[in-house]
């Protein structure tokens, strides 16, 4: 056969084949760099995403999703704090417990400061901590269950109070909140034995017998000035199980049924 021959039916299907498979293999190519292009990006905004300061509708999420749902309590007795809740003697109390429609009468007060973070005609404000920054906090919240007053009460105030009070600076920092929200200069946790917030501005003596260590106060600031808003009281979750509180919290006459 001569060099100049033309090629065979058999060899023309060969070299089309060939040309289809390297064709193939470009297609191939082309799309396994761009899902490389596409999956470099996508980590690079989620890393973006994880960096960037939080919306409070965000930061609520992210609270609730890395801090209070992972959060457990020690149920093996050995390994817990001993003793009983605090007895109820000598204490005041009301005289009918009734059930309190708190999420119905606070949700107008919440959907305003939904509002004020998240401006109708701009961005939402991103004035809270990331996410990388509150997934390290669960992580180090979590890392073990609650198994002691002292438990409690460091994660109380790390995990509850701190980002209370951030939140509340952050509305009073916001122009149009003092106008519309009693805030003062935001407010205080504390658990001190000497003081309490008699007439407003002025801080009286209290005995120390009536505010115990697993109390805190909640005051509002102004300026120098401080009052007392409540009292909250922290139990430790292994002395007060679910059985206890789903037999007490029921619409009952406490004079006549506990006291």
């Amino acid at each position: 056969m001569s060099s100049d021959a033309s090629p065979s039916k058999e060899e023309l299907l060969a070299l089309l084949q060939q040309e289809r498979e390297r064709a193939q293999q470009e297609r191939e190519r082309a799309d396994y760099e761009r899902k490389r292009a596409e999956d470099a990006k996508q980590r690079a905004e989620q890393a973006e995403e994880r960096n960037q300061n939080t919306t409070f509708a965000e930061y609520l999420r992210a609270c609730h999703r890395c801090i209070t749902k992972p959060l457990t309590i020690q149920t093996n007795r050995s390994l817990t704090t001993k003793g009983s809740i605090t007895s109820p003697v000598g204490r005041v109390c009301p005289t009918f417990l009734r059930p309190w429609d708190f999420r119905a009468a606070q949700q107008a007060l919440f959907d305003e400061i939904y509002q004020l973070f998240h401006l109708n005609s701009e961005e939402p404000l991103r004035v809270f901590p990331p996410l990388l920054v509150i997934e390290d906090r669960g992580q180090q919240a979590c890392i073990r269950p609650l198994a002691s007053e002292s438990d409690l009460a460091r994660h109380q105030e790390a995990e509850v109070e701190n980002p209370v009070k951030e939140v509340i600076d952050r509305l009073a920092g916001l122009p149009a909140a003092p106008c519309r929200l009693p805030l003062g200069e935001g407010i205080i946790f504390e658990n001190h034995t000497n003081t309490v917030t008699g007439e407003a501005g002025q801080v009286q003596p209290v005995d120390k017998r009536t505010l115990r260590a697993d109390q805190n106060c909640v005051y509002m600031r102004n300026g120098s000035e401080r009052s007392l808003l409540y009292v909250i009281e922290y139990k430790a979750a292994h002395k007060l199980p679910d059985a206890y509180l789903r037999a007490g919290l029921r619409p009952m006459n406490m004079i006549q049924e506990v006291v």
